[in-house]
């Protein structure tokens, strides 16, 4: 026996080569096989080092996969010996000689992670039966905040949970937490599902963790980032969507506020002056969208000031998107087009794809681009409340995120020839507003089987003249430019399937 091949057996039985032994014994050590692998494999071994074949015919699961390894690495090692197939033998002792590289090229290794992507695909649903639901109202909830018997019957619950075995879950994202020693897809779903829902807010992490997204914009308590905000945000990849640029003419209309003068608090006036001044502007933009965008904020001031009072407890969420949003957004997407790229699509609508899967997830606002005027495509959605409340901003952020994914999902498949770079950059919009409040995030895969949400542009509409005068309109226009901005930037298969919350009981969808 050559030197190699009696290496190559002794370290399979890890033992050393000084060690006193024969050929028959390092044999009968060895022999021990899950299947008949030797006839397999000479018959087979013709056929790219009957690699990754073997595995599959020998039915190794990503977590025996050694097993797997050390049998193909045996079976080559006996087939050394093979003294009726010379031609069998002579493959095998090179595949030795070569210390078995063929295991551990690229094809073999992306083999391996399909394997996990197919065991989690599989697995997922029947471990999703393991999470507990307290699926409490809000007025439940607080009732057991206040209540020292409903608190104490809570604890119980939260005890019970702690005594069921824990939940592991694997992603082949290859983002490792230093910490943990595991990716962020992995952490993130093995977090969720040994986790209960509360409230809106542990409903929203779990559902995104379940989904497979983490949420880049939340470093707020009990959200994903709380535990390891600078380890997770360093490995994340950069997005490069890339905006454009402001319109030369922004400067112009900003010197027009700057250059008015307030004098002994008579608002209406710099208001009238300032409009007039705007009306009088020539601009070179045949839609005139910078322009119409400062006048729409002017005549606000002027027609409809009661809604900036910041007591506005009477004004509901239309009032809020007619006399605010609505009008600034609409002039953004105007078109000569009798078929618009994007349509801003207003009231309780449910998303094409949302609708395609059998469930119901009514947003606000959807920015539809169409291909024709048959074909429509979901590009984005936003959600609208008259002020900031956690409980409505999660419940609402959530049904976009959702829908959001369906859509990238969709993006995916169509776009499959994408480079993994190219595929980190597909971005898909959403919008939450909530008052004056106004963020714009976005959507994007980046990793295998990893899904994040960023926050790109933030802002607040001013509601004072004097926030008006000093500060200006730059950032509100960029921003509400922003929207249709995003929306007008849309490889491998690293999507992962939708998965939908239980039913919140004071949800109607």
């Amino acid at each position: 026996m050559s030197l190699v091949i009696f290496q190559a057996l002794s370290s399979l039985v890890n033992i050393s080569t000084r060690q006193t032994c024969d050929r028959n014994f390092l044999f009968q050590i060895i022999i021990f096989q899950t299947w008949p692998a030797d006839i397999w494999l000479e018959n087979n071994y013709c056929n790219s080092n009957g690699l990754p074949s073997f595995f599959i015919q020998g039915k190794y699961g990503f977590e025996n996969r050694g097993v797997g390894i050390q049998e193909y690495k045996e079976t080559v090692v006996r087939a050394t010996l093979n003294s009726h197939n010379t031609a069998f033998s002579s493959w095998a002792k090179d595949v030795v000689e070569k210390n078995f590289s063929v295991i551990n090229n690229s094809d073999i290794k992306d083999y391996w992670i399909h394997v996990l992507n197919d065991e989690n695909r599989r697995n997922q649903e029947g471990q999703y039966h393991h999470l507990i639901f307290e699926n409490l109202n809000q007025h439940d909830f607080l009732s057991q905040q206040k209540n020292k018997g409903k608190r104490k019957q809570q604890e119980t619950t939260d005890s019970t949970l702690t005594q069921r075995p824990r939940i592991e879950f694997q992603e082949v994202d290859d983002l490792i937490i230093p910490s943990t020693l595991t990716s962020v897809g992995s952490y993130i779903g093995t977090l969720a599902r040994n986790q209960t829902i509360k409230d809106r807010k542990s409903r929203y992490f779990i559902t995104c963790s379940m989904n497979n997204i983490i949420d880049m914009s939340d470093f707020s308590q009990g959200s994903q980032l709380n535990e390891f905000k600078d380890e997770i945000t360093s490995l994340i990849p950069a997005n490069d969507t890339r905006l454009t640029g402001p319109p030369r003419e922004l400067e112009e209309f900003e010197g027009i506020i700057q250059n008015q003068v307030i004098r002994e608090d008579k608002y209406a006036k710099y208001i009238d002056k300032c409009l007039e001044k705007i009306k009088a502007f020539k601009t070179k933009d045949k839609f005139e969208i910078v322009k119409d965008l400062y006048q729409s904020v002017f005549k606000l001031y002027k027609f409809h000031k009661y809604i900036l009072k910041s007591d506005h407890q009477p004004f509901s969420e239309q009032d809020f998107v007619s006399k605010v949003w609505s009008p600034m957004i609409e002039i953004v997407f105007r078109s000569l087009d009798d078929v618009p790229s994007i349509i801003a699509h207003w009231g309780d609508t449910n998303p094409e794809l949302i609708k395609e899967n059998g469930k119901v997830i009514r947003t606000d606002l959807r920015f539809i681009a169409c291909q024709s005027s048959k074909e429509i495509i979901d590009a984005g959605v936003a959600e609208f409340a008259p002020k900031v409340f956690p409980s409505k901003y999660y419940r609402d952020k959530l049904k976009m995120i959702l829908a959001s994914k369906a859509q990238l999902n969709s993006l995916v498949k169509d776009f499959s020839d994408l480079d993994k770079d190219s595929l980190r950059n597909l971005n898909i919009p959403f919008i939450s507003i909530m008052g004056f409040e106004c963020e714009i995030y976005t959507l994007r895969l980046i990793a295998n089987g990893l899904y994040g949400v960023e926050l790109i542009y933030s802002m607040t509409f001013p509601s004072t003249v004097v926030s008006l005068k000093e500060d200006g309109l730059r950032q509100t226009v960029e921003e509400i430019r922003g929207i249709k901005t995003v929306n007008d930037i849309a490889g491998p298969d690293w999507s992962r399937a939708l998965w939908y919350p239980p039913n919140y009981d004071s949800d109607a969808d």
